[in-house]
């Protein structure tokens, strides 16, 4: 069970994507294009896309994603903070 986090955060931090999107196909890429690299997704998206999880929190994001789906509906707070991007692979 503890292995886990550790697969899923190396395949993020290797190979730019988690199983879901490997799935589908997409994969993470900073908005010019380039690799997104194992320091940016693990230690600037991630933790930015876990605050989502903190209860007092979760209402300022739900917010912040609804006006940014209006304004860039590629795009959330995460990869907005994180200057990344999903894309097709």
């Amino acid at each position: 069970m503890q292995a886990m986090p550790v697969f899923l955060g190396g395949l993020l931090a290797f190979q730019s994507r988690s199983l879901g999107k490997r799935w589908m196909g997409l994969r993470i890429v900073r908005s010019d294009g380039r690799p997104a690299g194992a320091l940016r997704i693990l230690f600037v998206r991630t933790p930015v896309q876990l605050l989502n999880y903190l209860p007092i929190l979760s209402p300022i994001r739900l917010i912040a994603n609804l006006v940014l789906a209006l304004l860039a509906p590629t795009e959330s707070v995460h990869d907005r903070v994180a200057d990344t991007q999903v894309v097709l692979d």
